[in-house]
């Protein structure tokens, strides 16, 4: 690996920099405290307050590897495994948008191609993860995680890292979710969902744990007739021909516990699916089939301060549009790495790491390789955390990159400050840059250059944040091209997020964002410049209730008329209302009842695209 080629002068001191800043708060560090960090973890299973400052849990997301969240200073929230039983969603796409700030555009309901926004960023800069396995597709335009085809059975948690994550995770400006599923879980479940539209659900878990081996099989079978893909404003969906939708979802995990501190992990994950959207109009007939599979292998060993991870994973994913003007997809992006990690005293650790990335498109025959190197410390200094770290990317279809994050805060007592500052990249995708069909391809597309800052303060159960995002050479299509866009475009932003708990009766969380900047050239759409999330949660003996709301302010769109004119259309502005009611049987069985926009509210996310009316579902769990 030529890693150090082309690295300047000003590259060599920013880096002695700040590894001098790291060592130097390493020593303070280990002459100025001693003492373990005494938070009690909590169980990560039980309910987390996901709108609130989480410092009682392990996270992986950040790091690589299990830290306290405590010891992390970029904002994060974390998606629980009550939460998500509670709630009974279909996709992980409703997942998200329901626990978090996260919100989604949707071409129609189920399959259909979906759109992630965290603080104002799409997809194309959010890292999507699956077990530590990047999503990204390299086939899709932008280079995208599209998570329509995500129905996983067996998620244990999700971890959102907001915030530019460069270090770790390289290619992360906008930054980091990670779908984690539980292979360490000894309880075996059947679930069963029939509802609107025709829809039924299956999922189904195995597991089995011994001292030498745990072993998780997960199945989750999905089929939906569910509506018309494409339905024209203020028209009913349902006057139109329905785009169903059929799912295949299979995950395999195996654990060889080689002793107490080693193990090897193997993952397999299949996604088969297939159905109807809608190309040019709400009654065509276009079928589609996608295939993804996700591979993966470790080697870790952790034992005292010392902690070494070494792995390969592959990701590959196929589709194929028969009636699309590109027809078939094929494409793979494959991962080595190695890293280490060293704790020099309790609640502080020094993490090196080497990794080796390829995208490939077979379409094109073409593809992109990204070897790195990284640094990055953690200390903490009696409640005062401090991160620093610093990447070098080597690419070999452009200049390579030199990235930086430092990070601060301290906690007193109830109340926490902190802000985080991060240089960060966005590379072209192949299609931007190999694009030849159309003639829209532009292989001398440059990297977007990152500058992500944000800075927050909460006590107790309540939070506010205040984020920045400024992007240069951010990739735009202009004059039938894809172009790197002279202009700088800038994101900024409030958070606001509140968890509150009465006993074991009820507990109430939000969260609301506020755009309060929204300036570039492809920055302006399918934003709303207000979201707000609200979750009522009522426990009685044995049922649960929980009612929850989501509130779209303005969002801008665009459609184009007969003679292909852009025409400003408004999205936004509606309340949705959900519910959720879970009766337990007795301690093996549930069952739940779901309904989805109450209101039967009429909107559309994505202008021109259906969006769901109200709909009920009834289901089954049995757990042994």
């Amino acid at each position: 690996m030529k890693i150090l080629n082309g690295f300047h002068k000003k590259n060599y001191f920013a880096l002695c920099t700040i590894l001098a800043f790291a060592v130097a708060s390493s020593l303070h560090a280990a002459s100025s405290s001693t003492k373990e960090n005494n938070l009690k973890l909590v169980d990560e299973k039980e309910y987390i307050p996901t709108f609130t400052i989480v410092k009682r849990i392990k996270v992986e997301s950040a790091f690589k590897e299990d830290i306290n969240a405590s010891s992390i200073t970029s904002e994060l929230s974390i998606i629980s495994k009550k939460q998500i039983n509670n709630q009974n969603h279909l996709s992980t796409s409703d997942i998200l948008t329901n626990n978090s700030t996260i919100s989604v555009s949707s071409n129609g309901l189920a399959g259909q191609s979906k759109n992630l926004y965290l603080r104002g960023l799409d997809s194309s800069k959010i890292l999507f993860l699956v077990d530590g396995v990047k999503y990204s597709d390299p086939t899709s335009i932008s280079n995208s995680a599209d998570i329509s085809n995500l129905y996983l059975g067996n998620i244990d948690k999700i971890e959102i890292i907001k915030g530019a994550q460069p270090i770790i995770w390289g290619n992360a400006s906008g930054g980091v979710i990670n779908i984690i599923t539980d292979s360490n879980n000894t309880t075996n479940s059947i679930d069963i969902m029939q509802g609107s539209f025709n829809t039924r659900k299956l999922n189904s878990n195995l597991n089995y744990s011994n001292y030498l081996v745990d072993v998780s099989l997960s199945s989750s079978h999905l089929k939906s007739d569910s509506l018309s893909a494409q339905s024209p404003k203020n028209t009913d969906p349902k006057d139109y021909e329905d785009d169903e939708y059929t799912n295949h979802t299979n995950t395999a995990s195996i654990n060889f516990k080689l002793d107490a501190y080693t193990k090897i992990n193997l993952l397999h994950n299949n996604i088969y699916s297939y159905g109807n959207y809608d190309r040019s109009n709400p009654n065509g007939d276009d079928p589609f089939v996608s295939k993804n599979h996700i591979y993966r292998a470790s080697f870790t060993h952790k034992k005292d301060k010392f902690s070494f991870n070494s792995y390969v994973s592959k990701n590959k994913f196929q589709r194929y549009y028969p009636t699309g003007f590109t027809k078939a997809f094929d494409g793979s992006i494959s991962e080595i790495g190695v890293d280490g990690s060293y704790k020099y005293i309790p609640s502080s650790l020094i993490k090196f790491g080497i990794t080796s990335e390829k995208s490939k498109d077979k379409e094109y025959n073409v593809s992109q390789l990204n070897n790195a190197i990284f640094l990055h410390n953690i200390t903490d200094i009696k409640g005062t955390t401090i991160s620093t770290g610093i990447r070098y990317d080597e690419f070999n279809t452009f200049k390579d990159k030199v990235t930086y994050q430092v990070g601060l805060k301290k906690d007193i007592k109830d109340f926490t400050i902190g802000s985080n500052y991060s240089s960060a990249y966005k590379t072209p995708s192949l299609y931007q840059l190999y694009e030849t069909e159309f003639g829209i391809g532009n292989p001398n597309l440059k990297p977007e250059d990152v500058k992500s800052f944000d800075i927050y303060a909460g006590y107790k159960d309540i939070q506010i944040s205040y984020f920045r995002t400024r992007i240069k050479n951010l990739i735009g299509f202009k004059n039938n091209r894809y172009q790197n866009l002279d202009s700088t475009s800038h994101i900024n932003g409030l958070e606001l997020t509140y968890f509150t708990k009465y006993k074991d009766i009820l507990d109430f969380n939000m969260n609301f964002t506020h755009l309060l900047k929204l300036e570039g050239e492809d920055l302006l759409y399918r934003r709303a410049k207000n979201v707000l999330n609200s979750t009522l949660n009522f426990y009685m003996n044995k049922f649960t209730l929980g009612i929850s709301s989501k509130y779209i302010g303005t969002r801008d769109d665009v459609i184009f008329d007969s003679n292909f004119n852009s025409v400003p259309v408004q999205t936004g502005r509606y309340t949705l209302f959900n519910l959720n009611l879970n009766y337990q049987i007795n301690k093996s069985l549930k069952t739940y009842i779901k309904i989805d926009n109450i209101t039967d509210k009429y909107y559309q996310n994505v202008a021109g695209f259906s969006s769901s009316p109200r709909a009920f579902y009834l289901g089954l769990k049995a757990t042994f």
